[in-house]
């Protein structure tokens, strides 16, 4: 049997969506016949869900470094050619620089080698001189190929985004023009808190009755649930709260819009033809958002803090109104994505074995 190994980072400072694009490879490989297990640095809540997915794995200690974790993969796979599939591109990893080019050359070493980037400044392309791969994936809107001599084959774009196959919509979104269906979505643990600052925005706007899907993510402190709960006492909307579904699909396909944060949701939104309203947690992701809003995805207001609860609010009932805009917004979305990624990426990484 084939045999895959994953190392993937997944907790609420990174956050779940490399965890959640990683599995959907896994059950794809395993389907056809590979044998898959992960390498997880993560949270308690990755663990469980990692496992609930019935995959082997082995847990890397938080306080061990990148050189540290390179030399015990090795010793796991020790006389063994293996595939291995890495998603540790983010801000965390690129602390020590000479650790991580240390890293992906030692894990290289003997193995086939797939490897998640992020994008722009915060990407492997961008931080290292060369990136030791057999395939580097870029599964982004915008992503440009190397101008430089590279090593690895590129996979460029949403056309090998890795998509859950529940996302797939056999026909074009039917657009309702009573839009009364809101889903908020901030991913699997809404470090900066917009969950609470779409539900004060939604809280000012008195002219409708909304019915809002909020979606609480593996990640949240249970504090800050109860404390968004405790805010939706206050509301005259319809809130119906979703703890950690497997996916969001369902969620998606029943509202008549969504007001998310800028991770790799928006990527499923658009692929629903879910008219959306994003808000970005920093600067880098607004400005990665652009490349999105620019295909006229998503109306993608800006960073969160530097958006006031009366603007989100003005935003909210003006693409209620907007049946049209809202058709654009949906059209635009499905036109970007497929959804065929998963099986070219699977493809790929099956012919390195």
């Amino acid at each position: 049997m084939h045999e895959v190994f994953i190392r993937v980072d997944a907790n609420h400072k990174v956050g779940f969506g490399h965890l959640k694009r990683c599995l959907i490879i896994a059950n794809f490989l395993r389907k056809k016949k590979c044998k898959v297990s992960f390498l997880i640095k993560g949270s308690k809540v990755a663990k469980q869900i990692i496992n609930s997915q019935k995959f082997n794995f082995i847990c890397i200690p938080e306080l061990k470094n990148l050189k540290q974790q390179a030399n015990d993969f090795m010793n796991i796979i020790t006389n063994r050619k293996s595939v291995i599939v890495t998603d540790i591109a983010h801000p965390l990893s690129f602390q020590d620089v000479e650790e991580l080019k240390f890293y992906f050359k030692t894990i290289k070493n003997n193995n086939k080698h797939v490897t998640f980037d992020g994008s722009g400044k915060e990407s492997l392309r961008e931080i290292l001189t060369e990136v030791d791969c057999d395939i580097l994936v870029a599964p982004y809107i915008g992503e440009t190929a190397s101008k430089k001599k590279i090593i690895y084959e590129e996979l460029l774009g949403t056309k090998y985004y890795i998509l859950d196959k529940e996302y797939l919509l056999k026909n074009k979104r039917k657009i309702r023009k009573n839009a009364k269906n809101i889903l908020v979505t901030c991913g699997g643990s809404d470090p900066t808190f917009v969950t609470e600052h779409i539900l004060q925005a939604l809280h000012l706007c008195i002219e409708e009755i909304f019915n809002i899907t909020v979606i609480v993510g593996p990640g949240f402190d249970s504090k800050y649930i109860d404390k968004v709960i405790k805010l939706t006492k206050k509301m005259s909307h319809q809130i119906t709260f979703c703890k950690s579904p497997s996916n969001l699909a369902k969620q998606m396909n029943e509202c008549d819009f969504a007001i998310s944060t800028s991770g790799l949701t928006k990527y499923e939104l658009a692929a629903t033809g879910t008219p959306s309203i994003i808000l970005s947690i920093d600067n880098y992701h607004h400005i990665v958002n652009k490349s999105f809003s620019e295909k006229g995805s998503i109306i993608n207001l800006g960073v969160s803090e530097d958006i006031s609860k009366l603007k989100l609010a003005e935003t909210i009932l003006a693409i209620k109104d907007d049946f049209i805009k809202r058709q654009q917004l949906s059209f635009a979305g499905q036109t970007l994505i497929d959804g065929k990624g998963t099986n070219r990426l699977a493809e790929k990484i099956v012919n390195l074995i």
